[in-house]
């Protein structure tokens, strides 16, 4: 018995043996010896590029590596010095098409016996990937002293790692300026005044990236501005000017009272407003204020009381002038504002008129009003507020 089973253990390990060796065959009776294979080998994309990186760690008798793409019909071949222990490689291939690409990467070494294959894919990045990228929102910019800028900002995008902010100084030095994503608000110091600032934001589409991909450059010229002080507006009435509705509530001192509604569901909002009593359908009702200061204008914002009713106005133009007016004539008087009101939405109403007035526009002191029409299709005006900022 026990003989039987040596003979069939035997025979068992000859069988084995057998197949074992059958690849010989295809061999010439040689055993096959692989080179040493990449380790952790990765793509890093970049513009219109990108890069190979990987590690050999054995294998010393390593002399090139051929990397392969378009499935083969094209490779790269490159001489590789090989030093002992774990040794990083990097090929950079450019010019790329912007699109997804795959590599074959096989190591040769010095005997001729190549490595078992590494893949990997990836995509470089172009013109396309550029036109959607949109520069952080910037929400406002603040005069905050005479020669200082603060700039808010809208929350950055998820592949954006930052703004550079360029602008001059008042000593006329260009002055660089990152701001983080993580960051809300910058100020720029010493800004020139009448100058400009260019901002660009910064992307990296991923983490390995190679190269920085910047949007489009937007330059901004921020107006230096400041509220005028209403305690010096007066009323000025001259020859022609419509009287006001009689009772303290309706006086041209109201509109400078720094009071008015926000509140479009309340009817008639804040009752201490400017309200003209002339009572005309055609003759156009005219207001006159004295600033109390002679000033470069740069914007000025109104603020009603009526909910697109009564002496709302809808139609409505802005003059100004330098000198103090001796009569009622139109004469010396410059128009620096026209407004027709087209959005009737409760926004609009509690937003108010807005002007900005073109930096070409005289330097003035007093300003007259001249309403064309309401909403009872009248001349009368009717308003809460008025606000004025003049140029720094």
């Amino acid at each position: 018995m026990k003989s039987l089973i040596w003979m069939l253990t035997g025979l068992f390990f000859c069988v084995a043996c057998s197949k074992m060796d059958d690849y010989k065959k295809f061999t010439d009776g040689k055993e096959i010896t692989y080179s040493g294979k990449n380790d952790s080998l990765k793509i890093l994309p970049g513009h219109n590029r990108l890069k190979l990186s990987w590690w050999v760690t054995t294998d010393p008798s390593i002399t090139k590596t051929v990397i392969y793409m378009n499935n083969r019909r094209d490779s790269i071949v490159l001489a590789i010095k090989r030093e002992s222990g774990k040794q990083l490689f990097e090929h950079l291939i450019e010019p790329l098409q912007e699109g997804s690409y795959s590599f074959e990467v096989v190591n040769y070494n010095e005997f001729g016996n190549k490595s078992v294959s590494s893949f990997v894919s990836g995509r470089t990045y172009g013109g396309k990937y550029i036109s959607t990228l949109l520069n952080r929102a910037l929400l406002n910019s603040e005069i905050i002293n005479d020669n200082a800028i603060r700039l808010s900002w809208g929350t950055a995008d998820v592949q954006s790692y930052g703004t550079t902010i360029l602008y001059t100084q008042e000593n006329g030095k260009e002055t660089v300026l990152e701001l983080p994503s993580d960051q809300k608000i910058i100020e720029l110091p010493n800004f020139k005044k009448g100058g400009k600032f260019v901002y660009q934001t910064r992307f990296m589409p991923d983490s390995l990236c190679i190269d920085t991909f910047r949007t489009v450059a937007t330059e901004i010229k921020p107006l230096f501005e400041k509220q005028m002080d209403k305690k010096l507006f007066n009323a000025l009435v001259l020859p022609g000017d419509a009287p006001m509705v009689p009772g303290d509530s309706y006086q041209m001192s109201n509109a400078w009272d720094g009071e008015w509604s926000t509140n479009y569901d309340e009817p008639y909002g804040n009752w201490r407003s400017l309200s003209s009593n002339k009572r005309s359908a055609t003759d156009p009702a005219t207001a006159t204020i004295d600033l109390g200061e002679l000033a470069q204008l740069s914007r000025c914002r109104i603020n009603h009381y009526w909910r697109y009713e009564n002496r709302m106005m809808k139609r409505y133009e802005i003059y100004g002038r330098a000198d103090l007016p001796t009569n009622g004539s139109w004469d010396g008087w410059t128009k620096i504002a026209t407004f027709k009101r087209t959005d009737q939405t409760p926004a609009a109403w509690i937003a108010g008129d807005n002007f900005s007035f073109e930096e070409t526009s005289p330097a003035v002191r007093y300003i007259r009003i001249k309403c064309f029409e309401n909403y009872q299709s009248e001349t009368d005006m009717g308003f809460a507020e008025i606000t004025f900022w003049k140029t720094l």
